[in-house]
């Protein structure tokens, strides 16, 4: 398995925080983990948010593959998602 050294930082960094004070973060202009992955899920949760609801582009191009008569979908594909479907509705 490959470590990242970009990892490996942040590792450093967070253990070290935690060793601060009991893993309470002293008022030196630094924030907490905690803090920063806040931030961060706020920060994807909103470029998600931006996101449109429908990708026009597929659609666009589905269409034009049925009406040509080029679109086609594979049998065992379809299999798949029928039996899929019925295992989950089992459960």
């Amino acid at each position: 398995m490959r470590i990242d050294d970009k990892l490996i930082a942040n590792y450093n960094k967070v253990d070290s925080l935690k060793k601060e004070d009991n893993g309470k973060v002293k008022s030196e202009n630094k924030e907490s983990p905690s803090v920063v992955a806040k931030y961060e899920v706020s920060s994807i949760t909103d470029k998600i948010k931006k996101l449109p609801d429908v990708r026009q582009d597929k659609v666009d191009q589905l269409r034009n593959q049925i009406e040509s008569g080029t679109y086609s979908v594979s049998g065992r594909k379809v299999a798949e998602k029928i039996v899929g479907a019925a295992i989950d509705n089992l459960f």
